[in-house]
């Protein structure tokens, strides 16, 4: 069995809330839709993604639609390896960095 993903999505809500969302899955391991986990994001955890966040928009500037749907995606993977460390340990060890 996987590990549960967790994310923290920006809500297009009027306030820009932040909140997590995990992948729900059939008996079969297939995702077939997404749950909230509502948790506030902290103060400083959301500067430092907001960081990372602005280098990898960089990455698709003067790029067509669909370079500029990989570009970030590999820069980022590339971020990770870099560090030697997955994703679900990066979003885990950032969150408790900061609450």
């Amino acid at each position: 069995m996987e590990d549960e993903f967790f994310a923290f999505v920006v809500n297009s809500t009027a306030n820009n809330a932040h909140y997590g969302v995990s992948p729900n899955k059939d008996v079969l391991g297939k995702i077939n839709g997404y749950y909230s986990v509502r948790r506030v994001m902290p103060k400083a955890f959301k500067e430092t993604f907001n960081d990372l966040y602005s280098q990898l928009l960089a990455t698709e500037k003067g790029l067509n639609e669909k370079q500029a749907t990989q570009a970030p995606y590999d820069a980022f993977i590339n971020y990770l390896a870099e560090r030697k460390i997955d994703y679900n340990l990066f979003i885990r060890q950032l969150y408790l960095q900061h609450v």
